[in-house]
């Protein structure tokens, strides 16, 4: 969805804005928060990713390194204005790869 070349920077901003009101309308609402905080609990939202102290295979620290980027994906959707957003992604917003 995102890996798209827009024509101008209005689009690229109204692409942004109608995704980030999504986001926000799905959820601010009332069962959006709990959905949230159940996130940033799987996430690793506000830990570390990693244990020192143990002794796991590097595979469990990457697995919730990448349960932490989903939690960074929707606060960047729900907190940035769509200028940040715009800006914070024109790389991936101009990719032509198909790689995201």
């Amino acid at each position: 969805m995102i890996g798209r070349r827009f024509k101008s920077a209005i689009a690229s901003l109204e692409f942004w804005r109608r995704e980030k009101a999504a986001y926000q309308t799905f959820f601010r609402g009332p069962y959006g928060q709990k959905v949230l905080a159940d996130f940033a609990d799987f996430c690793h939202a506000f830990k570390t990713t990693a244990n020192p102290a143990a002794t796991e295979p590097e595979r469990m620290i990457w697995m919730r390194e990448g349960r932490r980027q989903v939690w960074l994906f929707l606060q960047h959707r729900l907190e940035l204005t769509p200028q940040q957003l715009s800006v914070l992604y024109r790389d991936i917003v101009n990719d032509t790869s198909g790689d995201e």
